[in-house]
């Protein structure tokens, strides 16, 4: 019966362990065609334990490849999120946001930004909101103990929901920009 269980513990570890490896490793390059202005972001990010910038281009297929070193998008505003949630993802009322000019009231789109983060899955951390011209995206890093995801969205206006860019595990996001036709 022990070995049974510790067959069982051992097999559960073993898969848990290459899951999260395939997820940090993922980097399926897909071909040209999958990279249109359309549906493609380039993506700065710096890996969580050697600290080492990286450039990718994703796109809306889950796909990244290696991209030249760029220039992150200028943004007009980013709101920073703290305190917002707890282990369930239930807004705080301790929640604070604030910009470069300090605090940011919870309120309009910033309020219904904040509502559609917290329905996503998994506690989470290092949240923030990115504003330029009338588009909204938001970054997040997720807090599942095994690897370091994060992820960017896109917040649609249209349907006040958020859509998901990309998800890179064990590299945070520092800036983006979106492939434009040049």
């Amino acid at each position: 019966m022990k070995r049974k269980k510790y067959y069982l513990l051992l097999t559960i570890f073993i898969m848990l362990f290459t899951s999260g490896c395939f997820f940090s490793k993922k980097n399926i390059e897909g071909t040209d065609e999958d990279y249109t202005y359309e549906n493609t972001y380039y993506v700065i990010t710096k890996n969580v334990d050697s600290h080492k910038i990286n450039y990718f281009e994703v796109n809306d297929k889950g796909n990244r490849r290696k991209a030249e070193k760029f220039e992150s998008e200028q943004f007009d505003e980013v709101i920073y999120l703290h305190n917002c949630f707890n282990y369930n993802n239930e807004i705080l009322e301790s929640c604070k946001i604030t910009n470069n000019d300090g605090e940011v009231a919870l309120e309009g789109i910033n309020q219904k930004i904040v509502y559609q983060i917290s329905s996503l899955e998994h506690p989470m951390f290092d949240i923030k909101i990115y504003k330029k011209n009338k588009d909204y995206y938001v970054t997040r890093g997720e807090n599942v103990n095994i690897y370091v995801p994060y992820e960017l969205y896109k917040y649609s206006t249209v349907d006040n929901k958020l859509h998901l860019i990309c998800h890179i595990s064990d590299e945070e996001i520092i800036g983006f920009k979106k492939k434009s036709l040049n």
